[in-house]
């Protein structure tokens, strides 16, 4: 039997490769991938076009009336609830694995949205909206008053604007 010196930059390699892979992929690469699996996210693509952006989210197994899209701003959540089907009598079950979940997103946006003109549509499983770009505020004038504008009025006596005002 032979004594071995340790050496921990030569240690368990398959996990330094490991480590190394994950932090050159970060979570744009394989991990991504099994976020996506896990219980409660929703997956989706952001597209933009020169007026809106679509959001396709995978929601595969829900009715579109237990779907939820709120935007607000330049926030945009997505709910989803999967109801349990119910256990049938007589029925020996294996495995029975599909069973009620909830899925919860929020992503922000590169710019506000107009949620009064948002389409919303549901297909095999795929939800797309359709996100028109809030119009940028155009510039308005502001009237400003100085203080030459209305004369000083003599004293005891108020302007028809103050006495309705009171």
């Amino acid at each position: 039997m032979s004594i071995e010196r340790w050496d921990p930059f030569r240690g368990p390699r398959p996990l330094r490769d490991l480590m190394d892979r994950f932090f050159r992929e970060g979570l744009g690469g394989p991990m991504s991938e099994w976020m996506a699996d896990a219980e409660g996210s929703i997956p989706l693509d952001v597209s933009e076009s020169d007026n809106a952006f679509i959001v396709r989210a995978s929601i595969p197994g829900v009715k579109p009336e237990d779907i939820q899209a709120q935007a607000h701003g330049d926030r945009l959540t997505i709910r989803a609830r999967k109801q349990a089907e119910q256990q049938q009598e007589g029925e020996n079950y294996l495995v029975r694995e599909r069973s009620a979940s909830a899925f919860y997103r929020t992503i922000t946006l590169p710019a506000p949205v107009n949620a009064e003109n948002a389409e919303a549509t549901y297909e095999n499983g795929v939800l797309t909206l359709k996100l028109p770009k809030a119009a940028p505020g155009r510039p308005q004038q502001i009237k400003i008053q100085g203080a030459g504008s209305n004369p000083p009025l003599p004293s005891g006596e108020t302007s028809t604007e103050q006495s309705t005002q009171m």
